[in-house]
């Protein structure tokens, strides 16, 4: 019981701990081990009774909570560590899992609000699989919409500018976001003609072609861009 958790193996990667080989094989254990259909449990196998030396989390029905299931902080963690690996395929599934709105098309299932971040879904050792819980009542909302801006969609702000560096299905053609930095609105439209999931064709603002992925910050107040993949 508790054989693997899943911040050891994320945090290896965002850290930058370890070679690049361990951190290969850490991802490659978190799907092989912890990657189900809601997302990357937290710890597998659940503790089936009350362990003094794990604590608390122990004493959660299996499959529930941070005994096997999955805790929505980690698991937006796993986005990002997916993601700096290069595999964008699986941090969307991590997305997928977790997210409400995809969740909460099935509600005699999943029983939580579409339109709000869970705290935990129910892992497999549960009997009720796949159950919202702790809606309204987690940090992890935050984490979440991080992920899905700053790593999937790729638009984050650093020291340098804003930075456009996509993680996105190849199947997408285009999406748009638009973007408040150093006080300046941007509108970011997203092409993919090429079906591509990650990387940087053309990059304009405001007609100019910037060379690189990075946006220094602008005088004016808004901005358009045009991102061509």
């Amino acid at each position: 019981e508790g054989k693997i958790y899943l911040n050891a193996q994320t945090w290896s990667v965002i850290s930058g701990s370890g070679t690049v080989e361990q951190q290969k094989k850490a991802m490659a254990a978190v799907k092989r081990h912890l990657l189900k259909d809601f997302g990357p449990l937290l710890l597998s196998p659940a503790y089936s009774e009350p362990d003094p030396l794990i604590g608390y989390l122990s004493r959660y029905a299996a499959g529930t909570r941070e005994n096997g299931g999955v805790y929505t902080h980690a698991a937006t963690w796993a986005i990002w560590a997916f993601v700096l690996q290069g595999q964008p395929e699986l941090a969307y599934k991590v997305y997928q899992g977790i997210s409400p709105i995809h969740n909460g098309m099935n509600p005699g299932r999943y029983l939580g609000e579409p339109y709000v971040t869970p705290g935990n879904i129910d892992g497999p050792d549960s009997a009720y699989y796949g159950r919202g819980g702790w809606t309204w009542y987690t940090g992890s909302a935050a984490w979440l919409d991080k992920m899905i801006s700053e790593r999937i969609l790729g638009i984050r702000p650093t020291r340098a500018g804003l930075v456009i560096d996509p993680a996105i299905p190849p199947e997408w053609k285009h999406y748009s976001m638009t973007r408040k930095f150093r006080g300046t609105v941007y509108t970011i439209n997203v092409s993919n003609p090429r079906n591509r999931s990650s990387g940087i064709h053309e990059l304009q603002v405001d007609g100019s072609i910037i060379q690189g992925n990075v946006i220094p910050p602008q005088p004016s107040k808004t901005c358009l861009v045009q991102v061509t993949m």
